[in-house]
């Protein structure tokens, strides 16, 4: 350290000079104007699609690694909420069904203790 001062206190211009290389290398990741629209998530075949679109681009250099990083965790958390879309219909379709079952289980005991019994 010349002076008692670090590089940077000792050589003002050379800071903005560095920022300014950095901000070039930083350049915008998707072109203004440039970006395809994605079609709606709203099935699981359509997130595939989706996925498929994007590795696409990725790979064409249409898109960059970093965006398609960035969007995954959001296509998997959309999955996810698909999934649970899909099996909550199930489950009640299944809860009437259980308790329908144990309805008529409960009728038919009801209707086996009200028979009279047989004195022998």
């Amino acid at each position: 350290m010349e002076g008692g001062l670090c590089f940077f206190h000792a050589n003002p211009n050379k800071a903005s000079e560095l920022g300014r290389i950095g901000g070039k290398r930083r350049k915008a990741l998707i072109p203004q104007g440039s970006a395809e629209p994605l079609p709606k998530v709203e099935t699981v075949a359509a997130l595939m699609e989706t996925v498929s679109q994007l590795i696409d681009r990725v790979i064409s250099g249409r898109l960059h690694p970093r965006v398609a990083a960035g969007v995954a965790p959001l296509l998997n958390l959309q999955l996810r909420t698909l999934e649970l879309g899909e099996i909550d219909p199930r489950f009640v379709e299944f809860e009437k069904r259980l308790l329908k079952l144990e309805v008529e289980k409960d009728d038919s005991d009801l209707g086996k203790k009200s028979e009279p019994r047989s004195v022998q």
